[in-house]
């Protein structure tokens, strides 16, 4: 996860990135049925005031957000008949107002569903630009999961989302990047980030070790 400052925000907020694991019966006794009372009470254990969850098929969305009281979410699924999987950005309604919300493709036509720079999956980021009901300070909040197999995919589509991000993002807004990145610390993909954004690990926890 990444951030553009610590500091950035007026009050404190609790943000989770969670990779759900998708709904598949392959998985047998650590299918989806079977897991997804554990995985809603984690959640509601933590109460983040923003979630962003990968490999989330749409029975898995629909699931979490009846689950989740006080939650809504933003983000569509990547296949072009409505289906498979999403990078939903769930959010508590107390305090946080929807201004605008998008999901696009990480391909060199990201407004249609697309794959892009030898990608094998369609991949989608998710951004919302949200307004903190309390004090009307706005946050754009990013979800992705990149490519798991190219690394030109991966770091084309996280520099695809940083290109939105300037263009949705105002002078000095917060901004939150998180996702599956499929990518270490280190890689390039991880890397061009730097000058822009803050490591949250890093921020919170120390220097990553090893």
């Amino acid at each position: 996860m990444f951030t553009t400052g610590p500091d950035a925000l007026a009050q404190p907020l609790s943000v989770m990135s969670y990779n759900l694991r998708l709904d598949t019966p392959n998985d047998k006794l650590n299918a989806w049925p079977h897991r997804r009372d554990l995985v809603a009470n984690q959640i509601a254990w933590y109460a983040p005031e923003i979630i962003g969850v990968q490999e989330a098929m749409p029975q898995q969305v629909a699931y979490l957000r009846d689950q989740l009281e006080g939650y809504d979410y933003v983000g569509t699924p990547r296949e072009p008949d409505g289906g498979g999987e999403a990078t939903a950005i769930f959010y508590q309604r107390k305090r946080f107002e929807v201004l605008a919300t998008r999901t696009f493709w990480l391909s060199e036509t990201p407004t249609v569903a697309s794959k892009g720079w030898g990608a094998d999956y369609l991949r989608i980021a998710t951004y919302a630009r949200f307004s903190d009901r309390a004090t009307g300070q706005e946050l754009l909040v990013v979800n992705t999961h990149l490519d798991h197999q190219v690394v030109e995919a991966r770091e084309k589509g996280l520099a695809l989302i940083a290109a939105v991000i300037d263009s949705v993002a105002t002078a000095g807004m917060p901004v939150i990047l998180m996702g599956d990145f499929n990518a270490v610390p280190e890689s390039q993909a991880l890397q061009q980030l730097n000058s822009d954004y803050i490591d949250a690990f890093v921020a919170v926890q120390g220097p990553r070790l090893g």
